[in-house]
């Protein structure tokens, strides 16, 4: 009778405790699954806000009109620098002939103002590539100093002020110069290769800049390049406490 019962087969409650355990391990598998592409997500727009301040800071540190190049087909991201320092002229000279020192100081305002509202003038100035610090933990920078997104992570288009539309193919830059501003630009991020068909259900994040500070904020949505108004800088200044 003992032999007969230790061989006999699983029994029914046996086989549905079997298939509960597999149930639960497959739904932990899967949860584990799906938030993996989301993390990978929020990591990536973390660096991107991250290589957004880097190059504010460092056109203002090296008084260099600086920018982003956002190569969308390969997912990477790199800061450039012009070849030549923006020069500011004291008014030491003109002062001592006799202007008043109250008019240039308008001028110099309404020169600046227009420099610095007017799209930036591409191809006219040199570039170089500036590594990014990989030892400041800023970015998560490849050996050639530059920032490649997650794996499965991709660029799904990138618009700054300059671009009449959004662009979802090759190159987009991000300007930055050294009296503190930049351009308003929106990186859009989604989980997927390059390609991919967008869907309704897509995962996407936005970066957002603010010109007149050069703060980076990231939406859970697809926002696209706003039209700047008087209200949206008041608020931005507010924020910062100006």
């Amino acid at each position: 009778m003992k032999s007969a019962r230790s061989q006999r087969g699983m029994t029914l409650v046996e086989i549905m405790v079997v298939i509960v355990l597999v149930a639960l391990l497959t739904v932990a598998i899967g949860g584990a699954s799906a938030k993996l592409p989301a993390a990978r997500l929020r990591r990536s727009s973390t660096s991107v806000t991250s290589a957004i301040r880097v190059a504010y800071f460092h056109a203002a540190a090296r008084s260099r009109t600086t920018r982003l190049v956002f190569d969308i087909e390969k997912n990477l991201v790199w800061m450039e620098e012009s070849d030549a320092p923006m020069l500011v002229q004291t008014h030491s000279v003109a002062a001592s002939a006799g202007a008043d020192p109250a008019t240039l100081a308008e001028k110099a305002a309404i020169t600046e103002g227009k420099t610095y509202n007017q799209p930036p003038q591409i191809g006219r100035a040199t570039y170089r590539m500036v590594p990014f610090d990989l030892a400041s933990g800023t970015a998560e920078a490849d050996e050639k100093g530059k920032l490649k997104l997650q794996p499965g992570i991709r660029f799904r288009h990138v618009q700054s002020t300059h671009d009449d539309e959004p662009r979802a193919n090759g190159r987009a830059y991000l300007y930055f110069w050294p009296g503190g501003q930049t351009e308003r630009a929106v990186v859009q991020l989604s989980i997927g290769d390059k390609g991919r068909a967008p869907s309704m259900d897509e995962t996407i994040v936005s970066v957002e800049t603010s010109p007149l500070t050069g703060k980076a904020t990231v939406y859970s949505e697809a926002r696209e390049l706003k039209a700047i108004t008087d209200e949206t800088e008041l608020s931005e200044r507010k924020d910062e406490g100006r």
